[in-house]
């Protein structure tokens, strides 16, 4: 499934719920976030373009499988319905046909998943000092 088939908002929540320990993980993950980062002038041409490169799309997928695979089962497991071990079994074809669907449909411009990652990854960590901004 991808994220922008999801409709309701009931339906979201609970992928975002059971998806969100490992979407932080790649968020606080300075590689990661680097690599991504490197790849905006590509991704912008691309959306300027009206299409963005499978070949693009495969490129960040083989990157989160290779430093964050734990990560990105958890989150296709997640937007499939089913657990980490099913997604781990399945076919290899199946698991990279996903993950570049998932890449795709992050980097489209339809908004709501890169709405997400731009506003988590540019806010401010939260003081937990307990002490009062007044």
């Amino acid at each position: 499934m991808k994220l922008s088939e999801l409709k309701q908002t009931d339906e979201f929540c609970d992928v975002l719920l059971t998806a969100a320990p490992y979407v932080w993980n790649f968020i606080d993950d300075e590689a990661i976030i680097a690599f991504w980062n490197s790849r905006q002038d590509k991704i912008k041409d691309g959306m300027a373009a009206g299409r963005v490169s499978k070949r693009l799309a495969f490129e960040i997928a083989t990157a989160a499988i290779g430093s964050r695979r734990e990560d990105t089962y958890g989150i296709l497991a997640a937007l499939n319905g089913t657990g980490v071990d099913d997604i781990k079994h399945q076919p290899p074809g199946k698991t990279i046909f996903q993950v570049v669907e998932l890449v795709m449909d992050l980097i489209s411009d339809n908004g709501l998943f890169k709405d997400i990652m731009r506003f988590f990854s540019q806010s401010e960590p939260l003081d937990t000092s307990g002490a009062s901004g007044t």
